[in-house]
């Protein structure tokens, strides 16, 4: 997908939004709903960046690490 100069994906407003919007909330919530399960812990190893700037907030990078359940034990990947 080329998203030049802008990189960011979002549903837009109004008489521009996005029609396939449901969808896609559908399947985020889908995907957490089977990957929360197998989780035993998620846990920041770092400081999380923001967007630089002023008409719209949000992260640009999250570093964060996972304990996954594993048969009864669990592994550090």
């Amino acid at each position: 997908m080329g998203r030049e100069p802008n990189k960011h994906l979002a549903f837009g407003y109004g008489v521009h939004f996005c029609m396939g919007a449901a969808l896609a909330r559908m399947e985020v919530s889908s995907f957490f709903a089977a990957l929360l399960p197998r989780l035993e812990s998620i846990e920041l190893c770092g400081d999380p960046q923001l967007v630089a700037t002023t008409f719209v907030g949000g992260l640009k990078h999250l570093p964060f690490g996972t304990r996954w359940c594993n048969r009864g034990k669990t592994s550090r990947r």
